[in-house]
């Protein structure tokens, strides 16, 4: 997964030498204030594992929600929905006799639709893309030519 935090900028601030307005502080921290989360992409599968850390922190922000087993992601151009399947603590080892399995991250499920519309693509599905959108046929490794 793929995301990038934008900043709230003071549009009456002047502009720095990048050109762009200077970031607007918090008044306790003096961190930058977040503006919104947006998705570049969800990986190329539709589970996720979600550090404690990285949940407490989005939590605190406020572009992480979790209510039952569903863990939202507020954010742009949409908000992601997540199943929780596991949360942080031990479980009982898939292997009998090995104990039990301690995790320290939330092992989350990635509903399909928005999955199929974010997921990172390789290069080759890429360039199939690519050729469907041009009305062609996409060439398979291993497939000759005209059949």
């Amino acid at each position: 997964m793929r995301l990038k935090r934008h900043y709230r900028r003071d549009e009456r601030g002047e502009p720095g030498a990048d050109g762009r307005h200077p970031l607007v502080l918090d008044a306790e921290t003096g961190r930058p204030t977040l503006a919104h989360i947006e998705i570049q992409h969800t990986g190329t599968k539709r589970t996720q594992h979600f550090s404690a850390d990285l949940v407490a922190a989005a939590l605190l922000e406020g572009w992480m929600t979790i209510k039952d087993r569903t863990l939202m992601l507020h954010a742009e151009p949409d908000a992601l929905v997540y199943t929780i399947l596991r949360v942080p603590g031990q479980y009982p080892s898939q292997t009998p006799g090995a104990g039990y399995e301690v995790i320290h991250f939330y092992e989350c499920l990635l509903d399909q639709t928005q999955h199929q519309t974010y997921c990172a693509k390789t290069e080759q599905q890429r360039k199939e893309d690519l050729y469907l959108a041009m009305g062609l046929t996409p060439r398979r490794k291993g497939v000759a030519r005209g059949e």
